[in-house]
């Protein structure tokens, strides 16, 4: 199959199933709205257009294809913003109070301190007025608790937050945009990562490189968490920058020392341990990965420059709380709100939560549940699942490292259950259900390395088909939440 474009039949059904959901959802949107004329919220025809554009001009385009997909995150995540007049209910209050705390005092404050009143007061849609309350009588609401993370995201936003005008509505906007941006980055390391591992792919088809990498960026519950405040965005671009780094040693095989590469993921890896705790498994795997394939200097460095950066994060808490950890505090702080009974976490809830983890993985947190339009959410879990599957079946049968390739499957295999165990430890251990899909997203070059192994496998056929399902489910999910947006007052 020497075209380099895409097949016509796959490439007709999806214009068929775009116009389907584009025309389902106008009709569903009459039918609720008692034939409301579609105007105002453009959204569902401006997303199903532009993926159309995209398959029928990309096909064949390796550099529109590794420009596309930031180029969608762009787009996407600046409509959103444009949208979004208020700030989201799933913490960017609290992530915003901490950036502005930094921004003005030049150091992180404690946890339990009271947020400035005017971001309460626009988390509350009171704004320019007063909050309703002093913010230390509102409970964890008008605290900044989410400084108990680790403080790189709040220093690189405190130095966006300076930098803007004084208005505070511009300061959001712009600290949204900073995390786009960083998704974007993101999405052209993952893409060129693609390349680099796959390079015959790319060359015979830069639209099965975009079909790879889309659903990963684009479903609603990264590109949304994304484009509002958190540590979530510069947790998945140095994720994506750690994949990056193996794939660009992978492709010029002994163009760097051992001490270069440990250099290099050890900064990254610091990075990411003074960004999200979560992201700490995928770093332990990493610097296990370099031991067990015998690479010690590298393993040194990158263990080395990941210890100092905990080791910065553990000295800045003993001085705010005198504690490795402010999780005292926290706890708390989210008792009365989270868990007032403090009632222990059986195992039967522990269990039935766990579906959460896809679910929310990949829709926006804010989304009620809409459950006959989830079947893309589910067709990207049992894909993900089975690229999993498929990787450690392969490597059972190798067990060997004696290639990049095969650092990066044991990688995968190390990080991918490590971080949700880590998780379910945590809710264990503070009776706090934080089951949440966002927790899980330092692992997204991790699924993509799972995917590319499992597409290599694959007739073409097959593997346009796949790219077609895949970023016509993340086209579902989509559906899903502009319905909602539409049928929201």
């Amino acid at each position: 199959m020497a075209s380099s474009t895409v097949p016509r039949l796959p490439s007709l059904l999806g214009w068929a199933a775009l116009a389907f959901g584009l025309v389902a959802t106008l009709w569903t949107y009459a039918q609720l709205r008692g034939g409301t004329a579609f105007i105002g919220r453009p959204y569902a025809a401006v997303f199903a257009g532009s993926c159309g554009v995209y398959l029928l001009l990309a096909g064949g385009s390796r550099v529109l294809g590794r420009w596309a997909l930031p180029a969608f995150v762009l787009a996407g995540g600046m409509v959103y913003i444009g949208h979004l007049t208020k700030l989201s209910p799933i913490d960017e209050a609290a992530h915003f109070a901490v950036i502005a705390h930094v921004a003005k005092h030049g150091k992180i404050p404690r946890l339990d301190a009271p947020a400035a009143g005017s971001i309460v007061a626009l988390a509350e849609g009171r704004y320019p007025g007063p909050p309703s309350q002093p913010p230390g009588e509102m409970g964890m609401f008008g605290r900044t608790y989410q400084s108990v993370h680790p403080p790189l995201y709040f220093v690189l936003g405190a130095a966006v937050h300076a930098l803007s005008p004084s208005d505070l509505l511009v300061r959001l906007r712009n600290l949204r945009l900073f995390g786009v941006l960083l998704l974007a980055a993101a999405a052209l390391l993952l893409v060129r990562s693609a390349e680099l591992l796959e390079p015959r792919l790319a060359v015979q088809s830069g639209w099965m490189i975009f079909a790879a990498t889309a659903p990963l960026v684009l479903c609603p519950g990264v590109l949304l968490r994304c484009a509002t405040l958190g540590n979530l965005c510069l947790t998945i671009f140095l994720a994506s920058l750690l994949l990056w780094l193996h794939a660009r040693e992978l492709a010029r095989p002994g163009r760097w020392s051992e001490t270069s590469v440990g250099l290099q993921r050890g900064a990254v890896a610091a990075a990411l341990a003074l960004t999200h705790v979560f992201a700490w498994p995928l770093v332990a795997a990493e610097c296990l990965t370099l031991a067990l394939a015998r690479r010690w200097r590298a393993a040194a460095w990158t263990a080395l420059l990941f210890t100092l950066g905990v080791a910065l994060w553990v000295a800045l808490n003993f001085s705010l709380y005198g504690a490795p950890t402010g999780s005292a505090v926290s706890l708390e702080l989210q008792r009365p709100t989270m868990n007032p009974t403090w009632a222990p976490i059986g195992l039967e809830d522990l269990l039935h939560n766990c579906l959460h983890f896809f679910e929310s993985f990949w829709k926006a947190q804010e989304q009620n549940p809409i459950p006959h339009v989830f079947v893309g959410g589910s067709f990207l879990t049992a894909w993900y699942l089975l690229a999993i599957v498929v990787v450690a079946l392969r490597w059972t049968r190798r067990c060997r490292l004696q290639h990049g390739r095969d650092e990066l499957r044991l990688l995968a295999l190390l990080a991918i259950p490590a971080t949700p165990a880590l998780v379910l430890a945590v809710c264990l251990q503070t009776r706090i259900m934080i089951i949440l899909g966002r927790y899980l997203f330092a692992l997204l070059p991790m699924l993509l390395v799972c995917q590319l192994e499992a597409t290599r496998l694959l007739h073409p056929l097959w593997r346009t088909a796949c790219g077609h399902g895949a970023l016509l489910a993340t086209a579902a999910l989509w559906w899903s939440y502009l319905l909602q947006l539409m049928l929201t007052p």
